[in-house]
């Protein structure tokens, strides 16, 4: 008899922990994916500039955020029988760009630290600073980017049955 424990699937029940979150949230995990080298960038940007380039920086971040919300709502509806909704894959996806780019941030913060002496450490308090309220945004974007991807597919759905009848 064919079943997903044919072709290797595990049963949900046999995963650990992290592997049923991470096929729960696949679908924000690949947008992250997708953007997360230029929101890394950008935050590398703020990093070394302090103040002088953190507005363009993070709404260039939070419009990435979005960008990312809208591919993980496009996953999402696209792939059968989602645990959770395309919103909240949206606002999973902005949070993970934020929060996987300020753990690597901080990795390269501590390592710039300790080479200059500590003399680059003010350089780094605004992006530290700003990480809050950028994750903050980042994740209501990443909503309205998902929210969007939904009400393109809507329309899209409604003009195919209109062109049928």
């Amino acid at each position: 008899m064919l079943n997903d424990n044919t072709f290797g699937v595990q049963s949900p029940k046999n995963q650990n922990p992290w592997q049923r979150w991470a096929s729960n949230n696949r679908p924000a995990l690949i947008a992250t994916a997708w953007v997360w080298l230029f929101f890394f960038l950008l935050a590398l940007i703020a990093l070394f500039t302090g103040w002088a380039s953190l507005p363009f920086t993070v709404g260039a971040q939070v419009l990435l955020s979005l960008v990312a919300g809208y591919i993980a709502g496009r996953i999402h509806r696209k792939t059968p029988g989602g645990a959770s909704t395309p919103v909240r894959q949206g606002i999973l996806s902005g949070v993970l760009l934020q929060a996987t780019t300020a753990v690597v941030i901080l990795g390269i913060a501590i390592l710039v630290g300790i080479g200059s002496f500590g003399a680059l450490i003010p350089l780094m308090v605004p992006y530290f600073v700003a990480l809050i309220p950028a994750l903050v945004c980042s994740a209501a974007l990443g909503a309205l980017g998902a929210r969007l991807a939904g009400v393109g597919r809507k329309r899209k759905v409604q003009n195919d049955t209109e062109r049928q009848t």
